[in-house]
């Protein structure tokens, strides 16, 4: 974190143009799916790390505030949105046609090679598939936003008239 100049060149802006709030995402389906592999305890192992990062995210934040900028426009932990991204789950083409219904099976079966394509290709952009362990866990510890398209709705609400058009993209 501390090494980290994009991190020093936002407090800067937001010390000069006193910014009240901070977003900060943390990509971590990864670190999760890590964890799980070697620890049996890694919800609490993950939700500790979380608010650790966060306690010194802002300890962090308010030095450089106070010492290298010389201000005392110092940050809140409720300055600080957490957001939480988890990608959706991935599925092997194998693996979704061995959960196609019977009915849609037997038309799989059937088909030529283009026409498998576009049939795993429409129930892929189709299908929320089933079980997101993650996903699940933030959810329920109610930790942050889950995916993009959440992130944006959330930015929406937070900074209805300053959020980034860019985002409107991934939409």
């Amino acid at each position: 974190m501390a090494n980290n100049p994009k991190l020093k060149k936002l407090i800067k802006l937001k010390t000069k143009y006193k910014i009240p709030l901070l977003i900060l995402l943390t990509h971590c389906d990864n670190y999760c799916d890590e964890l799980k592999k070697g620890e049996k305890d890694w919800k609490n192992i993950f939700k500790n790390d979380i608010a650790k990062n966060k306690i010194y995210l802002i300890d962090y934040i308010n030095n450089l505030i106070v010492n290298k900028y010389k201000t005392n426009y110092i940050m809140k932990e409720n300055d600080i949105k957490h957001i939480v991204l988890v990608e959706p789950a991935q599925i092997s083409d194998e693996e979704l046609i061995e959960k196609l219904p019977k009915k849609l099976r037997d038309k799989y079966d059937k088909a030529n090679e283009q026409e498998k394509m576009n049939m795993l290709e429409f129930v892929k952009c189709g299908k929320d598939f089933e079980e997101n362990e993650v996903r699940d866990f933030f959810e329920k510890e109610k930790l942050g936003i889950l995916n993009q398209k959440e992130l944006i709705e959330r930015l929406k609400e937070i900074l209805p008239f300053q959020y980034h058009s860019a985002l409107v993209k991934i939409e």
